[in-house]
């Protein structure tokens, strides 16, 4: 994925996917924190943003958050190893993982270079 292939709308919808998945991040610590008000907060912030953004894209929310968690928490978890860390980023790459083959078998014939059609919501089962 070459950046100028990355249109206005495609940035601005991974920018907020990535917020989604920092809200819910926050959410998780704060409730883990005993926090409950600012914890279910951010939790319905980020579950508005979704719904208002990634309605019928969930697939490239699910994505783009994974792909997140595993360069934050993987690159943590490289050069301070954790069992959390180390679980959490197992866990991002085995569900992009099972995203990858999900879709390969829903859309058997789509074109490798037709990355953008998940956030164009093109794609029909």
């Amino acid at each position: 994925m070459a950046l100028e292939e990355i249109n206005l709308r495609i940035g601005f919808l991974m920018f907020v996917a990535v917020s989604v998945t920092i809200l819910f991040i926050m959410s998780c610590t704060d409730f883990w924190k005993h926090n409950y008000s600012e914890g279910f907060a951010f939790l319905c912030l980020g579950f508005l943003l979704a719904l208002l953004f990634f309605r019928k894209r969930k697939i490239a929310l699910a994505t783009v958050g994974l792909s997140f968690l595993l360069v934050s928490a993987g690159l943590r978890a490289a050069f301070h190893p954790s069992i959390p860390g180390v679980l959490i980023t197992i866990s991002a790459l085995a569900g992009l993982y099972l995203i990858i083959l999900w879709d390969a078998k829903r859309n058997p014939d789509a074109p490798a270079r037709d990355w953008k059609s998940f956030f164009d919501n093109e794609r029909v089962p």
